[in-house]
């Protein structure tokens, strides 16, 4: 158990450090039509829409997530059962409190998935000492089969959200945990 809440508290600090990267001379049109493309991505069972804005990138920490200036998508697993979203949702507010300087929760819905229910919650952080570290919006959706928790944490700075948002929703909604790989 101990174990457990050790790589969650680590996964959770990760995600908090905004483990977003700007690709120098990558340009970024507003002309172009934004086109969904289905990605298999970083667990092998889960598959989601992700914005064509967004790049596949990797960081020391995580093997592989998704960017887009400053906002960026990233994957999670938790291979233990959990038959209540919520609870599991509130008790990642919980750890995710722990680790900001600052928290203030937006709001908590469920929406419906392609196949899935998505447990989400909204919220603004901050990191690092008071005023020194950025201050992030993120909406974090989980998704479960049983099997694992999922977890896909969409987020940008505070300035930037609103233009990302629709994106960040259609990613959650479009994500399907497939473990037969069909």
């Amino acid at each position: 158990m101990k174990a457990k809440w050790a790589a969650f508290l680590t996964a959770a600090a990760l995600l908090l450090t905004g483990c977003s990267v700007q690709i120098p001379g990558f340009p970024q049109e507003e002309s172009e039509p934004e086109i969904a493309v289905y990605n298999q991505l970083p667990l092998p069972a889960l598959f989601a829409d992700i914005p064509q804005t967004f790049t596949e990138t990797s960081s020391e920490q995580i093997d592989k997530f998704y960017v887009c200036d400053d906002a960026s998508i990233i994957f999670m697993e938790d291979p233990n059962p959990c038959n209540d979203l919520y609870a599991y949702a509130i008790s990642a507010l919980v750890e995710y409190q722990k680790l900001a300087t600052s928290e203030e929760t937006i709001d908590d819905a469920v929406i419906q998935g392609n196949s899935h229910t998505v447990q989400t919650l909204e919220f603004i952080y901050s990191l690092g000492e008071e005023g020194d570290g950025p201050t992030l919006h993120a909406i974090v959706g989980f998704i479960s089969d049983g099997a694992s928790v999922f977890t896909v944490t969409c987020k940008s700075e505070v300035d930037t959200f609103e233009s990302h948002r629709e994106e960040f929703l259609t990613t959650l909604r479009s994500v399907r945990i497939d473990r037969k790989g069909t």
